[in-house]
């Protein structure tokens, strides 16, 4: 219950000031991750947009860094 409101909260202050964390945002788990995103895509679909291409690119990254590893190893 309280890391939904953190999560809310977090997007209610992002969205006052039309200004978002991504970094923050990409941080973010569970029930805080859930309510921060319901609001963006509710008010700011651009945001949540952008937020899934950062997801995406991070989790490329991160599995190219495996697929290294497992070759060197």
């Amino acid at each position: 219950m309280v890391a939904a409101s953190c999560g809310e909260s977090l997007a209610f202050i992002w969205l006052r000031k039309s200004e978002i964390n991504y970094n923050q945002l990409l941080l973010l788990k569970e029930a805080a991750l859930h309510e921060a995103l319901s609001l963006i895509k509710a008010h700011r679909y651009d945001w949540f947009a952008e937020y899934e291409r950062r997801l995406f690119s991070r989790r490329e990254f991160e599995n190219n860094d495996v697929q290294k590893d497992q070759q060197e190893g």
